[in-house]
């Protein structure tokens, strides 16, 4: 047996922002909802909720861009995530191409910067 629910409803960056920041996260989003943003290069990506807590939320990319990516030239994951050809990818190819309400947000700018912080949410 098998149950699948999927609903849409339209919310801006600001509105989801302004909820999660007010403490009202869970009203508007839930682990494992998806939402749509577009790259000012005209791509499309979906960022996947994986943690909502009281005043912060924290997503996972999925299906980011056109073409599959990899670990690291040799398709191993030798290095780990820091050195990766991966992480290199998102912090260069996707990051700064977020909506500017995003790239402004001291954890995207943390994320662009390199630094090694641990779950860096982008709202």
């Amino acid at each position: 047996m098998k149950i699948t629910r999927r609903t849409e409803q339209e919310i801006n960056i600001s509105e989801l922002k302004a909820a999660i920041k007010e403490g009202r996260g869970l009203e508007v989003i839930r682990p494992h909802d998806e939402i749509t943003l577009a790259l000012d290069t005209g791509e499309t990506i979906t960022p996947v909720c994986g943690y909502v807590g009281k005043h912060s939320a924290r997503f996972v990319f999925k299906d980011c861009l056109r073409k599959m990516w990899q670990m690291n030239k040799d398709m191993t994951n030798k290095g780990g995530y820091f050195r990766s050809e991966a992480r290199r990818h998102v912090l260069e190819d996707i990051l700064p191409h977020l909506p500017a309400e995003l790239r402004e947000s001291d954890h995207a700018a943390t994320l662009m910067r390199g630094n090694r912080r641990r779950n860096v949410r982008i709202f």
